[in-house]
């Protein structure tokens, strides 16, 4: 692969998430330089049809078509993720690149089919944990592995939004097949992904997720969840879809703790010292998933979400899901062959 090359990507969906993910990128006033959106292949076309106009996007007729183009070197998927497998697996076939939005499948037998075409034929695989990539989270990582922190013991998370609010029945982001627990697949996978990287493996959960508000629809909308780690940590995380917008994990050590609050802000406190505040400047996150996915691609950066966390997170998501319909009953989380 040419490092110097500007790489042609193919977006699969159009919604709002997808059309985020083409604006990150087809600015005019802010073009890529690692890549640029030219095809999409979207279910709605006539709907999208003046999005795909005014960011020069070329529509095809298929996701077939999108894949059998020679011009285009990597695929995005923001699709429902009860279709992610195979969409990953065919683009693999097709020996492009692909960047999965989260949750970057359902089950882990699913993720594990994805992952061995990837392998088998030799491209690339991404998934879309944009939090990954803001300072206030790469300080928080940071802060953890120093001396000073201590073991790492415990850790808590929320992600919480008014989402569910605009969801209907008749949409997929509403249905219960796609969201088996409420706003994990919206929102707690994203502090799944956080904890795994700042704890390692998840090992064990224990879910209690309910419907208290969005009695229109057939899904949840309020979630707590126990963690247990491979390391002795414990964790617990809390995911709801109708309230106002929430971010926040804090993690625990023997000599200090640390907080992301919100998007921007990272606190931490060590044992006889006052707490330290850093705030941080916006940051496009959705762009720098994506140029750093076409960098590694092009092999001038790595990707930070490794296979194993991909997996983990995906076995976790699963195993959550499973204890909720088991009335709250504590699951093992599947462990996997390593890639």
């Amino acid at each position: 692969m040419d490092n110097s090359r500007t790489l042609n990507a193919g977006i699969v969906g159009l919604g709002r998430w997808g059309q985020k993910l083409v604006k990150s990128i087809n600015q005019n006033l802010s073009k890529s330089n690692s890549l640029n959106f030219t095809h999409a292949f979207s279910r709605t076309f006539e709907k999208v049809k003046p999005f795909c106009s005014e960011y020069n996007l070329n529509h095809c007729n298929s996701f077939d078509e999108l894949l059998s183009n020679d011009n285009i070197d990597l695929i995005v998927l923001a699709t429902p993720h009860s279709i992610h497998a195979e969409q990953i697996i065919k683009t693999a076939e097709s020996k492009k690149h692909v960047f999965v939005e989260k949750p970057f499948t359902l089950t882990l037998d699913e993720a594990i089919k994805s992952i061995k075409a990837c392998k088998k034929f030799n491209v690339k695989v991404g998934v879309g944990f944009n939090r990954r990539f803001l300072p206030s989270f790469q300080l928080m990582k940071q802060i953890s592995l120093n001396d000073n922190f201590g073991e790492k013991i415990h850790i808590e998370g929320n992600f919480s939004g008014p989402f569910g609010y605009d969801y209907s029945k008749n949409m997929w982001r509403g249905s219960l097949e796609e969201n088996p627990t409420g706003g994990m697949a919206a929102m707690g996978i994203h502090v799944i992904d956080a904890m795994i990287n700042l704890l390692g493996p998840i090992k064990a959960v224990q879910c209690i997720s309910k419907q208290q508000v969005l009695k229109h629809l057939d899904i949840d909308d309020t979630s707590s969840i126990q963690l247990w780690f491979s390391s002795g940590a414990t964790g617990y995380l809390s995911t709801l879809m109708a309230t106002a917008p929430f971010w926040r994990i804090q993690l625990y050590g023997t000599k200090a703790w640390v907080t992301m609050n919100g998007q921007n802000e990272t606190v931490s406190n060590l044992l006889n010292e006052p707490p330290k505040t850093k705030i941080f400047k916006n940051v496009n996150i959705e762009r720098l998933e994506l140029e750093c996915f076409a960098n590694n691609i092009n092999g001038k950066a790595e990707f930070p979400v490794s296979i194993s966390e991909i997996l983990n997170g995906v076995s976790t998501f699963e195993s959550i899901a499973k204890s909720n319909n088991k009335g709250g009953q504590k699951i093992f989380v599947k462990d996997f062959e390593k890639f």
